[in-house]
């Protein structure tokens, strides 16, 4: 799709020209936001675990059961990975990584920026619901590498469908109607 996007300067300025992100781009782009969200991730389970609050999962022992303290962090770290994402997928057309690559999302039809239920279905989609799953595991228990393997292979299942489809459009973004772009 090419294009305006409807992301004017607000001042009256012309309109930016926008493609099909590549298939490259877009996976560097999650990749420095995976990094950015996974020091955020250590830098808080370091003061949590240093102040006594709650023991890392890497940390649970083996067949026991997660603590409460634990779970309430981890679902915390999930909640902030949701909300760094559908927030600016909402208001800003894309994360920081995505910005510093001059990638935008937006509604497949006509390019303005994605409805809340939008960026909600889309984070589910891309790695909401692994997240939550693998949240309710310890991580050194055997599920874990089975829910490990099933997010990688889930990913891959993403990225097959992504680089597949004719408009570079993923499981994610056909199901929440979505379209990601790049300044031409």
């Amino acid at each position: 799709m090419a294009g305006a996007l409807g992301l004017g300067d607000g001042g009256g300025a012309a309109s930016v020209t926008f493609v099909r992100a590549s298939t490259t781009r877009r996976v560097v782009a999650y990749i420095g936001d995976s990094l950015l969200l996974g020091a955020v991730g250590l830098a808080i389970w370091g003061v949590v675990d240093h102040l006594g609050i709650a023991r890392s999962p890497a940390n649970t022992p083996i067949g026991s059961s997660i603590e409460p303290a634990t779970l309430a962090v981890v679902l915390l770290l999930v909640g902030m990975n949701a909300l760094y994402f559908t927030v600016l997928w909402r208001l800003q057309q894309g994360t920081l990584a995505m910005r510093l690559l001059r990638l935008r999302v937006g509604r497949a039809a006509d390019g303005v920026p994605l409805t809340w239920r939008q960026g909600i279905v889309r984070w589910l989609v891309l790695e909401g619901i692994l997240s939550l799953t693998s949240a309710m595991v310890p991580e050194n228990d055997v599920t874990y590498a089975f829910s490990g393997l099933a997010g990688i292979t889930w990913v891959t299942i993403l990225l097959i469908s992504t680089i597949r489809d004719p408009m570079h459009r993923g499981l994610h973004d056909r199901w929440s109607d979505s379209m990601v772009v790049s300044e031409a």
